[in-house]
């Protein structure tokens, strides 16, 4: 199965560690970061064949995984 990678860069990509909260870019794999930090050294990582991806001035940070529905229920119980 042919791997798929994306340089993300140009960018604020907050990493959620206390010791390095920001990077310039990130190094995704199969849907897996495996770098953060300046763009060259992502792409080192990466090695050939990556998407690049052009933030554009944005901010990338991590998503909600299974974040349950207490939230929703609690907006839905205040109205």
């Amino acid at each position: 199965m042919p791997e798929h990678a994306q340089l993300y860069f140009n960018g604020t990509v907050r990493t959620m560690d206390t010791a390095c909260p920001t990077a310039k870019a990130v190094a995704v794999r199969d849907g897996k970061i495996v770098a953060t930090g300046s763009k060259s050294a992502c792409s080192k990582v990466l090695g050939k064949g990556y998407e690049s991806v052009d933030l554009r001035g944005s901010t990338l940070m991590p998503g909600f995984i299974d974040t349950h529905l207490h939230p929703i229920m609690l907006i839905y119980y205040s109205i």
